[in-house]
């Protein structure tokens, strides 16, 4: 089976992001806005997993920067639960 080049990046994204695969199979379509955050939060869960990063990662997001995420984080996981419709 061939696969063109608009479904290898569908598959590579879901592949590299379980959270979109997750909304993908709920049957959720994801604006871009909440696509990005959702590849952002993957990030972060693939960096905390490696000890020898957690140094480098300490200096990298800063307080504020850390409060606004997980604001954005909060706000997109509302936004999740809205869309999920009772079976």
């Amino acid at each position: 089976m061939e696969v063109g080049l608009a479904s290898a990046k569908i598959i590579a994204a879901f592949e590299h992001c379980p959270l979109l695969f997750l909304a993908g199979r709920a049957g959720i379509t994801v604006p871009e806005d909440k696509h990005d955050v959702l590849l952002r939060v993957t990030g972060y869960n693939i960096e905390s997993r490696y000890p020898e990063e957690r140094a480098a990662v300490r200096k990298r997001y800063t307080r504020e920067y850390t409060e606004a995420e997980l604001r954005m984080i909060q706000e997109v996981g509302q936004w999740l639960q809205s869309e999920l419709k009772p079976e």
